[in-house]
Order: structure tokens, then sequence, then C-alpha cells
């Protein structure tokens, strides 16, 4: 199994990346006007009945539906991952950015590559819960970094089986292990995967 040799600069900027991700407004263009996509931390308030000044046309998940208590498990995860990797800071997005800013040292860079992973996985499975993904293709193979091919998910009452390694437009994800590869890295992972890359 080929692996990428982890930097700590590549490693604090995923992880940086992950925080802002969850912490930061996204602009966007519509119509030709400049407009910001709420950060998912507060768009998973929002879904289990936060509030944002009285705005409307968020999504409000159902109290009774399973995917309130699951929007509930994820934001209590977001929290202990923050309590558990950070001393400093008050609240989850001062700890989120308290951890995305400290000067981690050469030997962390394994450290943190594995925080930004438990980040993206959180964030994935956020953005999943919300409907907020790219269409997804679920590829033939075994992921490269935990050597699983599928994984049991749930599809509203029941689980299924579906392939662990998916690739969009933003880049591939593992659904059991939660690796990623950015856009940028999908060459690499197509040559690992044993496939020849298009358009490279």
């Amino acid at each position: 199994m080929a692996e990428q040799e982890i930097t700590i600069g590549l490693a604090v900027r995923r992880l940086g990346d992950e925080v802002s991700g969850w912490l930061d407004p996204v602009p966007f263009t519509f119509e030709g006007r400049m407009l910001c996509e709420d950060p998912l931390m507060v768009m998973l308030v929002d879904a289990v009945g936060g509030t944002r000044n009285g705005c409307k046309g968020f999504l409000r998940l159902d109290s009774r539906s399973p995917a309130f208590l699951d929007a509930l498990d994820l934001l209590e995860s977001l929290r202990l991952f923050a309590v558990e990797n950070t001393d400093s800071g008050k609240d989850v997005p001062d700890r989120l950015r308290a951890m995305a800013s400290r000067q981690w040292g050469c030997d962390d860079a394994v450290l943190v590559a594995g925080l930004a992973v438990r980040l993206a996985g959180l964030s994935k499975a956020a953005r999943d819960l919300l409907e907020l993904n790219p269409p997804t293709v679920h590829l033939e193979y075994d992921c490269p970094r935990c050597s699983v091919g599928w994984v049991r998910r749930r599809r509203g009452d029941e689980f299924v089986r579906v392939r662990s390694l998916s690739v969009s437009e933003s880049g591939a994800s593992c659904a059991n292990c939660s690796a990623s590869w950015s856009f940028g890295e999908l060459p690499w992972l197509a040559r690992t995967l044993g496939c020849e890359p298009v358009g490279v």
C-alpha cells in the first residue's frame, strides 16, 4: 500500500481547511450576485432548532426523526473532539480556532493529519445529514488506507451496504476510516488504485 509522506505544513493546512469549513461562511456566486453559505456548524445548530436572529428558510429537523438525533450526536461529537484536543477556548468555535492556529512541531505531523481526518469525517457526516454534498460516485475499489471495500449505512429506516470509497467534484473519501483526498490528490489516488488518471 503506497502512502504519501505526511509533512507538518500539509497537515496543518488540511486541519485549518477543515476548521474553516465548520466555522467560516462559504462565498458563492448566484445569478451574478456574491452570496455566502452559512458555516456548517451554524447549519447543524439551526437544524436542531437553534435560532439566528429570526431568519427563516433553513432546514429544521423534526425532533421525532432519527436525523434529529443524528444531528445532536454530531454536535456532541464535535464538542468532544474540540474538548479532547485542546484546552484553550471557552466554546467549540474558540477551541477549534485554537487548534488550527496552534504552533505544531515537526514531530506532530501524524497527529495533526489524524485530527484533520477525524474533523473531515465529522464534516462529511454533517454534510450528508443536511444533504449538502455534491453527487458522489462509489468506486469499485477498496480504500488504500484501511483496505475496506464495503460499509453499512442507514437509508431511511434500514441499513444497506455501499462501497466505502467514493469520489465527487470536491475529492474522494472513505466512509469507513474517514480518509479523504482533495481534488488535487485524485491523480495520486488513481495511480494508487491501479488506474490511469484521465486528463492529467
